[in-house]
Order: C-alpha cells, then structure tokens, then sequence
C-alpha cells in the first residue's frame, strides 16, 4: 500500500488551502483508481471467489502492474 503524504492527508482532513474542488478531484481519482482495480483482469477473475478475492485480485493488479 502507498503511504499518504502531508498533502495528500490534508485533503482528508481539510487542511488550509484546500478549496472543495480540489478536493472532489481527488475524491475522483481515488475512486477511479479503485474502480481500474477492481474492473482489471486480476479482480475479475478474483470475483470468483468472492468480495474477498475481488480486493485481492485488484491489489494484486496494482502490485504487478503499477
């Protein structure tokens, strides 16, 4: 797992300048990048196996691919 940096936590906990569009945009990426997870080879075919294997299919994707 990536470790969050000071900028990226003071979006989580609205930190000074931080106007709300910026904060949607990575609310966004954040969702996209779960979604490219989970909709990847990997995690579909965890699906197989369930919710749990799903995630696991997606986090393995992430560790072999990115």
């Amino acid at each position: 797992m990536k470790a969050l940096t000071q900028d990226e936590i003071q979006f989580v906990s609205g930190g000074d300048g931080v106007t709300n569009s910026e904060a949607n945009q990575v609310i966004g990426r954040v969702i996209g990048e779960a979604w490219h997870g989970l909709s990847s080879v990997e995690g579909v075919l965890g699906m197989a196996l369930g919710p749990g294997g799903m995630i696991a299919g997606s986090l393995l994707h992430y560790k072999l691919h990115h």
